[in-house]
Order: structure tokens, then sequence, then C-alpha cells
């Protein structure tokens, strides 16, 4: 399947530099090329996949960031959209 890409013709691209531990937050806003995610929606996505826990195992204890992938899986289908897992192990 071949991906159909559309380039804005001024040549600005849409970046976020990294702000603490928020990489998966600016890697998915790179991505989408605009400001789609922010902090408190990945908050709310990790305590949604571990609603019943003191500490959160899906983000950094101080609360700046360092979501896990499953933060990014889960993000990513709400839009509507997939990571799919690659496991080079697998075909070793």
């Amino acid at each position: 399947m071949v991906a159909n890409i559309t380039a804005d013709m001024t040549g600005s691209i849409y970046h976020e530099r990294q702000v603490k531990e928020l990489c998966a937050l600016h890697a998915l806003n790179n991505l989408f090329q605009e400001r789609r995610f922010s902090k408190q929606e990945l908050d709310q996505i990790c305590y949604s996949l571990s609603p019943d826990v003191w500490i959160n195992p899906h983000k950094s204890l101080l609360g700046l960031g360092n979501y896990d992938i499953n933060v990014i899986m889960a993000a990513l289908q709400q839009r509507g959209h997939e990571a799919v897992w690659f496991d080079k192990r697998r075909f070793v």
C-alpha cells in the first residue's frame, strides 16, 4: 500500500522541541504536524490504563512525562490510528 503524502508548499514543518520528559507528547504532535495532544490528555490515558494504582506505571513518578509505549498506542487509537509493534528478534 502506498501512502498519500501532501507537503506544505511553503516548506514549513511543525516541530516541538523536547521539554522535560515529554518526548512521547512531542513525537505524537510532530507526527501529526500540529498540536493534537496535550500533557493532560496523555496523563488521562495513563490513569485510564491503570485506574486503581497509587503510582502509575505508564509515566514518570515525578509527573514530568516519560510515557511508555502503551500510552502512545492508546493515544493513536483514540484518533483512529494504530502503531504496529515490531520485534526484530522474531525475524532473526
